[in-house]
């Protein structure tokens, strides 16, 4: 049995074992557009945006929007179920096969969203500096740019050494979910096993691997800052909690702070007026 490329045996079953509050994100990124955006533009490009859930919660919440995803797999998926809820025709999505590396639009949006780990999967530095300058260059003047990581002190305290098994209550979808942190490459590849039911009652067995990249909070402001995005809050949850790490300018104390946050969710706007040369 052969290990698939990333969400290709995850895709149909993703939504259902990842256990993400798409809803209370929605609400979340449509407060930091309210409260921090500066422009009337209420296209939002939902970057990574995998099988659309957060995509469909933000077009219920009245804002135009577009997905994009380097899986064919998760897109499919996204579009069917755009299909299924009736968003067609006079409520349409725009769904498009891209890279978050070198992704291309039509024209400016207001608001770029890139949710559930998305910058956690670009696989170096540059990468991370290509992906927001892409951000900066496709924002209204004003527009802003919300984006979540999974924190050092996760991928080392809770990922690190910890193996985890999900189902989808039902007993048709099972997974299991194995960990492996590489301290020297700040990475951590997940090996998952899913066992799917058949209508006959056996199960067939998928694996798939998944590798994310810790980012430390000083390269996560210089990339901010190289891409010339203004950085305007961190928080630690979708309840809008500060973060540890608004307070202070970078040190090499903060990327040792020994705080508990999991998660950091960064808002930032697009200042000045500049495009890509």
């Amino acid at each position: 049995m052969s290990t698939e490329k990333q969400f290709t045996a995850l895709a149909e079953y993703y939504d259902m074992l990842n256990g993400a509050d798409y809803a209370a994100y929605a609400d979340y990124v449509d407060k930091m557009i309210k409260e921090y955006g500066q422009t009337d533009n209420r296209l939002v490009l939902d970057l990574g945006c995998g099988t659309g859930s957060l995509t469909f919660e933000l077009a219920k919440r009245g804002y135009d929007m577009i997905g994009a995803d380097i899986s064919s797999e998760m897109l499919n998926t996204a579009m069917d179920r755009a299909y299924d809820m009736g968003f067609t025709e006079d409520k349409s999505i725009l769904f498009l096969l891209q890279d978050m590396r070198s992704f291309e639009l039509y024209g400016t949006v207001g608001a770029v969203v890139c949710a559930v780990d998305g910058i956690n999967y670009l696989g170096s530095y540059d990468d991370m500096v290509r992906c927001f300058r892409l951000v900066d260059n496709y924002l209204d003047q004003g527009g802003v740019f919300i984006f979540d990581v999974n924190t050092p002190w996760k991928f080392r305290n809770v990922f690190n050494g910890h193996d985890f098994f999900t189902e989808d209550g039902d007993g048709n979808v099972y997974m299991g979910w194995r960990n492996q942190w590489r301290e020297e490459q700040a990475a951590c590849d997940f090996l998952l096993t899913l066992f799917i039911r058949n209508s006959d009652g056996s199960y067939t067995r998928r694996e798939e691997e998944q590798t994310e990249y810790m980012w430390t909070i000083n390269q996560l402001r210089k990339a901010i800052r190289q891409a010339r995005l203004q950085l305007l809050v961190i928080h630690t949850d979708l309840n809008g909690t500060p973060s540890s790490e608004n307070v202070g300018e970078d040190t090499e104390y903060a990327d040792k702070r020994p705080d508990s946050e999991e998660k950091w969710y960064f808002v930032c706007r697009r200042e000045e007026s500049h495009r890509l040369g």
